[in-house]
């Protein structure tokens, strides 16, 4: 089994598509496996392997599983790594925005990489400016003060113009 795992990360890691459709087609159980990193959908997402990340919803992949450290989802990783591409296509295919918890929230990850074409991505598809957290690191704070926190500017300024809509 970890063997397979490691296989099926490496296939990640070098974008190797037919490789992975093989290890998925011989183990099923990969597309559920959890590692620290997530799901194999969760890792994909983070590397903006667009194709892997169809490849595993095409397979039977949840598009909204929680995994990994942040058990948090395959939009938010691709969100916190600025892969627009991925976003979008997950968002496409009905990937839920979750604001359950800051560490969940592809809003606020996508805010703390700074990313901001997947900032309006995000606002486009219908995150909410107004959610507040309050976690080990900040005391209800929404969308636009968590900008302003992390030196995000250019994005508080969006995030203001959206909430005025």
């Amino acid at each position: 089994m970890l063997e397979a795992i490691r296989a099926l990360r490496e296939s990640i890691r070098d974008n190797d598509l037919p490789r992975a459709a093989e290890l998925i087609d011989q183990h099923p159980f990969l597309l559920g496996a959890s590692t620290p990193f997530g799901t194999c959908l969760h890792e994909s997402a983070s590397h903006g392997r667009l194709e892997m990340v169809r490849l595993f919803l095409d397979r039977g992949a949840d598009i909204n599983s929680r995994d990994g450290v942040f058990d948090a989802g395959a939009l938010k990783m691709a969100a916190s790594e600025g892969h627009v591409h991925v976003v979008n296509f997950l968002l496409g295919r009905g990937a839920i925005i979750d604001e359950s918890e800051p560490t969940r929230s592809p809003l606020f990850a996508a805010i703390y990489g700074g990313h901001l074409e997947v900032v309006e991505l995000l606002l486009a598809y219908g995150a909410r400016v107004d959610v507040r957290y309050t976690g080990e690191h900040m005391v209800n704070m929404d969308a636009i003060e968590f900008a302003v926190e992390r030196g995000q500017l250019e994005i508080a300024a969006v995030l203001r113009a959206h909430r005025l809509h």
